[in-house]
């Protein structure tokens, strides 16, 4: 071999070596996709996107600016839904680290139009594949015909937020902050419900389970009868929006549950209206029957719904004999 061989065989080698050990972040891209703002002092500034201006790349609506970045939208092709980890854009490799659903503003919206996700009627599985760490999907119940979604390892604690499907949701094994029990999921400790799924009517909490997280009934349109065991010490009230067919909740315990620091939350008849998920009451059936183990716990949830907004929910309690 020629000394002048030897030397290119020897650049090439340093070359790979360093290819490798580049970060995905800065790995050079095949394609050369340019998105410049034309706006502020420098004219050449890449867009990479934010929550409220979302850049399609490569079919995708994503926020790559960030630390979380995140998809929020793409078209949906066939009836299995699988998502990427990296995001290919201007000679860059992005790790896409959040999955999301934003909901879909009008024209005249200051936040500007959003198409959210097509076709997903036709969608019957989402698969979310390991490395993605934070899932944000709170209108799974608007996914009409989807059967599975699959949640990987990757996902980390408090982390996970899901509306209620029909379907299964199905996580990974390995993941060592969540697990499904029966039709809800939880933490792997068991001590917070975060989701449900399924279509049976009733649903029990699992012994155990101190805590019902914001999120745990969303959307449960065929739910009419929840039960909470002793060991419950929290109810987040906003758990219970959307369930329009629920007729009665149990408590077991001998002391009635925590509903959360701020009570006097917002309350509107028309979700039109709402103005954050996180700070009201809407969808939530006001003629509820609250059936509880003795008249010290009826009289302190009595108390409890007098409180502000919480008065327009016509909820009656009663001791179970």
């Amino acid at each position: 071999m020629t000394r002048k061989k030897l030397l290119v065989l020897m650049v090439s080698f340093c070359m790979i070596i360093t290819a490798v050990k580049m970060p995905v972040d800065t790995l050079a891209a095949l394609d050369d996709v340019y998105y410049r703002t034309g706006l502020g002092t420098d004219p050449k500034e890449i867009l990479t996107g934010s929550y409220w201006q979302p850049i399609l790349v490569d079919g995708y609506y994503c926020d790559l600016s960030g630390p979380n970045r995140t998809i929020y939208a793409t078209e949906c092709k066939g009836k299995v839904l699988k998502f990427p980890t990296v995001i290919q854009y201007n000679h860059k490799l992005y790790k896409i680290t959040k999955i999301d659903e934003k909901l879909e503003e009008s024209e005249e919206s200051m936040y500007g139009y959003f198409p959210g996700y097509k076709n997903k009627k036709l969608v019957t599985k989402i698969i979310i594949p390991n490395g993605i760490k934070k899932v944000e999907l709170h209108d799974l119940h608007t996914w009409k015909n989807l059967k599975e979604i699959q949640i990987p390892a990757s996902v980390d604690k408090e982390c996970l937020y899901l509306s209620h499907m029909k379907g299964r949701i199905v996580i990974d094994k390995k993941n060592k902050k969540y697990k499904t029990s029966g039709n809800g999921v939880y933490t792997k400790d068991t001590k917070k419900l975060r989701a449900t799924f399924g279509t049976k009517k009733t649903f029990t909490v699992k012994k155990g389970t101190k805590s019902i997280e914001w999120e745990a009934f969303w959307y449960y349109k065929n739910l009419k009868k929840v039960t909470f065991p002793s060991s419950v010490k929290s109810v987040a009230l906003p758990a219970f929006r959307g369930c329009k067919n629920l007729k009665s909740i149990t408590f077991q315990g001998k002391k009635a549950p925590s509903f959360g620091k701020k009570l006097d939350l917002k309350f509107y008849d028309n979700e039109d209206e709402e103005d954050g998920f996180h700070t009201e009451l809407t969808g939530i059936p006001k003629k509820v029957t609250v059936y509880v183990k003795n008249k010290a716990v009826k009289k302190s949830i009595e108390k409890t719904l007098k409180i502000g907004n919480l008065k327009k929910l016509k909820w009656k309690v009663k001791v179970k004999k």
